[in-house]
């Protein structure tokens, strides 16, 4: 028999996610599948609910909330028989696109209640896991600029404000990167880590990613003018960008960064610490309806 623990986060995208919550639990009842919700109270607790779930008492967890959602429940369960179920109330809700890029709340509960499973992989990250997109660089600089920016202006709107501020501030960094085994040095704009291919909300930052295949793809996008920056970043929007001289899309299992200034990490739309960065395809996978 089914059993499933629900995972909300309240404050996820526009607060929508109680209302959501209540679709999803009427779905549940009309299927047979028995549930319960947990409902965090503060940054962080999502994966303290998860770590604890009862393994005896619950074979799924379903998250309700974001991208950042996603990646503390992976943190909390990963090497434990659950299966996990995802209904996208965030911001960005950028892994549910790699599985359906037309995703809608209404068919991510129904490939819930299907209980069709896919394997994906997850990366291993300094000391945690990732499901999605690892990364650094303007896009971890927009996100620490939104921690000031969403006291005043909160969702997409925020996020928006908080691309366009960095875009115009934003100066490269120099690291040194290693690919299976390989090393070189670059002056960067952006470095992705995919496992999925989306990222920052629907930006197909790595096109060439799947998330079943045991491999991932590094996109690095090196420095260039701030202008030509400007447009590249926007043909990310498209998957576009891999055409551009100054952009490398390169693929491997394990990724080493390194740089002498400390540089903010984007762990799967969450700020999580600073380089260095050790990355590989982690041995552990996870079952996701799709």
């Amino acid at each position: 028999m089914r059993k499933a623990l629900i995972i909300v986060n309240p404050v996820a995208g526009k607060g929508t996610s109680l209302a959501v919550r209540d679709r999803l639990a009427e779905a549940l009842d009309r299927h047979g599948i028995e549930h319960e919700t947990v409902i965090s109270a503060y940054a962080g607790e999502v994966e303290v609910i998860a770590r604890e779930v009862d393994t005896s008492r619950f074979n799924e967890v379903i998250s309700l909330g974001g991208d950042g959602t996603l990646g503390e429940i992976i943190n909390g369960i990963v090497g434990k028989p659950l299966n996990l179920g995802i209904v996208p109330t965030g911001t960005g809700n950028d892994f549910i696109r790699c599985l359906d890029k037309d995703y809608t709340i209404e068919k991510a509960i129904d490939k819930i209640v299907s209980g069709r499973v896919k394997m994906t992989n997850l990366g291993h990250v300094n000391q945690g896991f990732f499901l999605n997109m690892a990364g650094f660089g303007i896009d971890s600089y927009i996100l620490q600029n939104m921690i000031t920016i969403k006291k005043f202006l909160k969702g997409a709107a925020g996020y928006t404000f908080s691309t366009f501020y960095t875009l115009l501030r934003y100066r490269s960094r120099s690291v040194t990167i290693t690919v299976d085994g390989v090393t070189f040095d670059r002056k960067i704009m952006l470095v992705a880590i995919g496992n999925g291919q989306y990222f920052g909300g629907a930006m197909k930052v790595s096109p060439e990613s799947k998330v079943d295949d045991d491999v991932f793809e590094m996109v690095i996008v090196n420095d260039m003018n701030r202008l030509k920056f400007i447009v590249t970043f926007w043909k990310v929007f498209k998957g576009n960008h891999l055409g551009v001289k100054e952009v490398e899309s390169l693929k491997g299992t394990y990724f080493k960064v390194t740089s002498k200034e400390n540089i903010p990490l984007d762990i799967d739309g969450n700020l999580k610490g600073q380089t260095p960065l050790e990355i590989q395809v982690a041995k552990e996978k996870i079952a996701i309806y799709a």
